[in-house]
């Protein structure tokens, strides 16, 4: 699976569930942008400036000259309006399609944020700086084709230079042509420059204008057209759009006669193409946003990975797999190593650099029977071990688990299945969460290896919604810094793919990352996926939290440097 493939799957998964949400996102600052363009509309009509639209040419004109005084101030005044307003509701559209990656899911208002403080000021200094650069860098590469155009169309004649050759002019025009599109090519590539410095505006909120500008600057480089073929892989989604066209032109003409009149016909066909434009926009807009917000976070934060150690080629990567399997077997094992082997192998090891963490048994206690115990007190341990039996138990809870089935739709079919059972399950529904409770041990750990600067990262299997009230009820489970939950990426541990998920997403190096979970399959897939891997068992942090100083990793505050 290509980068590109697997962002676009994370950011489908992503908006699962929240995709309205993000549509009312969108449509709150397009509102706001077409109230600013009404008052500016207004305040042309008040001028003398008469708006005026022929829908038959498609096209509008005012009744007066209208690059005049007036007409240039209310633009003006137009466009301040717009980075005051406007420009700060993308940022915070931006930071909240970035907080829902994290499944945080933030109401709508949250785009409201920048208002609060001076976001609303780094927002329009940075619209400011990314329009008047681009238009600079704009006129700097049209010249020349916009020239060569003119003159080939006539419309730039020379002095005592009369009519210029058709074969001269067709070359000029095809000329201008190809610098044009090329020239527009090589402004979207420069215009990507700006790409991390929309997100760091929303997630570092200590940052000067300048200081994200730069940072942007320096982690986009050598990733501008990458970020260019990115954009331009949505663009079949115009494809609609341009059949609607197409059956327009099919359907307006046949052998040069016109089947209807063209003044009745334009406006039922502008209307389905509208339609049609509107229906896919509600889908690619939260779409494109969601998808382009993850590849500038994945770059920068790649970046900055790069920046602290870059990952060197194994020495064994020409290897085929029997070679490499013959020299592991050459290899003596733990078990066979002397103590001074087993010291010089671990200070020769790779330095960890990424903690793991399962969360189920290893962050919170899954106790069933505890939590069954709080929502039904009246019933006997056999009443409760036959709810236990039903509900957690069921062969479609791992569905559940993959993402593929919804929690409410896993409890309506245990109730078709169970209809005498029917109330006690649907009280269930409301308090299973109650089965969960945090391990205090491996809790204050994973603080402390958090300040003593490890990457935390999460790999469980966990339904979605479970999962956002477990983030919700504990603020820790907002500390990690990335990873996958099952439900994102329809994938189960011990599924090797998971882990090379998460090893691609998160861009780890394996030999510098530890992984615990309390299940033997999982840490067996991890330890196959070539990460460092640990068995939490009965939820006893103490032989965890001494393996991991086995191997080299600080885990109490006094250590740090």
């Amino acid at each position: 699976m290509t980068l590109r493939k697997m962002i676009k799957t994370e950011a489908k998964a992503s908006l699962r569930g929240s995709w309205g949400r993000a549509i009312l996102c969108l449509a709150v600052v397009a509102a706001v942008e077409l109230c600013i363009h009404l008052v500016d509309a207004a305040a042309m009509a008040l001028l003398g400036y008469d708006f005026q639209w022929n829908f038959t040419r498609m096209s509008f004109s005012y009744g007066q000259q209208f690059f005049t005084v007036p007409a240039l101030g209310v633009t003006a005044a137009a466009a301040v309006i717009w980075l005051l307003l406007a420009a700060p509701l993308w940022t915070g559209c931006r930071s909240w399609l970035l907080e829902l990656t994290d499944r945080r899911a933030h109401p709508v208002s949250h785009i409201f944020w920048p208002y609060e403080g001076k976001a609303w000021l780094r927002s329009a200094g940075l619209v400011m700086v990314t329009r008047l650069s681009t238009l600079i860098m704009a006129v700097l590469l049209g010249v020349i084709p916009a020239a060569l155009l003119m003159l080939g169309t006539g419309n730039l004649p020379l002095a005592g230079m009369g009519a210029l050759p058709p074969l001269l002019s067709a070359i000029l025009t095809g000329a201008g042509g190809i610098l044009a599109v090329a020239a527009a090519l090589l402004l979207w590539a420069w215009w990507q420059r700006f790409t991390i410095a929309r997100i760091l505006l929303c997630e570092k909120y200590h940052l000067s204008l300048k200081e994200a500008l730069r940072l942007s600057r320096r982690y986009m480089k050598g990733h501008k057209w990458e970020m260019v073929r990115f954009d331009l892989s949505f663009l079949p989604w115009a494809l609609p759009s341009l059949a609607v066209i197409l059956m327009t032109g099919l359907f307006q003409r046949t052998i040069g006669v016109y089947l209807f009149r063209f003044d009745l016909f334009y406006g039922p066909s502008m209307f389905l193409l509208f339609l049609v434009t509107l229906l896919v926009l509600l889908y690619v807009a939260p779409y494109y946003g969601m998808a382009r917000v993850m590849y500038a976070r994945y770059l920068y934060e790649c970046g900055q990975w790069e920046d602290g150690a870059a990952a060197s080629e194994p020495e064994n990567a020409g290897q085929t797999e029997d070679q490499q399997q013959a020299m592991e077997e050459q290899q003596p094992s733990d078990a066979d190593k002397t103590v001074d082997q087993l010291i010089e192998q671990q200070q020769t090891a790779p330095a960890i650099r990424n903690i793991v963490f399962d969360v189920g048994d290893v962050l919170l206690h899954f106790d069933i029977d505890g939590g069954l115990e709080k929502v039904f007190p009246d019933y006997t341990p056999e009443q409760r071990q036959e709810l236990k039996n039903i509900i957690f138990h069921a062969e479609t809870w791992k569905e559940m688990d993959r993402g593929t089935l919804s929690e409410s739709a896993y409890f309506d079919r245990l109730r078709q299945e169970y209809p005498h059972q029917a109330e006690d399950i649907t009280k269930a529904e409301k308090g299973w969460y109650e089965c969960f409770t945090p391990i205090a041990g491996t809790v204050a750990l994973m603080g402390r290896l958090r300040e003593n600067g490890y990457r935390l990262l999460v790999l469980s299997n966990f339904p979605e919604k479970a999962f956002q009230e477990m983030t919700r009820r504990y603020l820790f489970l907002r500390d990690f810094d990335g990873g996958v939950v099952s439900y994102q990426m329809h994938l189960l541990k011990p599924d090797p793919e998971i882990y090379q998920a998460l090893i691609y997403r998160e861009r780890i190096v394996p030999e510098e990352t530890v992984f615990v979970d309390d299940k033997l399959e999982n840490v067996e897939g991890a330890a196959a996926a070539g990460l460092r891997a640990f068995q939490l068992k009965d939820c006893q942090v103490e032989p965890f939290e001494a393996w991991l100083q086995q191997q080299g990793v600080h885990t109490t505050l006094e250590q740090t440097t």
